[in-house]
């Protein structure tokens, strides 16, 4: 009984090995175009928050001015995110255009939303609740930030002169 069981796993021990190989290659192949993709989605937002930036600093901001009330009419609101749009897809490039053209309308609607949202909030912009982008716009204010060196003898003597 013993020589059959030998014989039978001395058998089925190089393929319970390549299955298990196979298995974890898959498996690793699967991490990597995850890691992959959250890069691809990360830029494609970063490009959308460029191109709402973009479009708030040339166009919008002009529309208000000139319009008797100081708000947007609805071709105008519709204006500006085509424009949007179109200014994400001219940063991006490769893959990372290549995803953005999958993306539904209403996707790409929705977080321009959310980076408008967030721009009038400083809040981070949350994506499909997988991953924070950070609004880089508004950082920290319990941060404070270095105070800058004004006169020579502080230079020298940061310089250890």
């Amino acid at each position: 009984m013993t020589e059959w069981i030998q014989q039978t796993l001395s058998i089925l021990l190089p393929f319970i090995g390549t299955a298990l190989g196979a298995v974890i290659l898959y498996l690793c192949y699967q991490a990597i175009t995850y890691l992959k993709q959250k890069g691809l989605e990360e830029q494609v937002v970063e490009a959308l928050r460029q191109a709402v930036d973009h479009t708030q600093e040339q166009y919008v901001d002009w529309w208000k001015d000139a319009s008797e009330d100081g708000k947007l009419s609805k071709e105008e609101r519709q204006q500006a995110l085509g424009i949007a749009k179109q200014t994400a897809l001219r940063l991006l490039d490769g893959p990372a255009r290549d995803m953005a053209y999958t993306w539904t309308t209403e996707k790409i609607d929705s977080i321009i939303r959310r980076i408008l949202d967030a721009k009038q909030k400083a809040e981070p912009i949350v994506i499909e609740e997988r991953y924070e982008i950070s609004d880089i716009d508004n950082p920290d204010p319990a941060v404070e930030a270095p105070a800058p060196i004004s006169d020579e003898s502080t230079i020298a003597t940061a310089n250890g002169e």
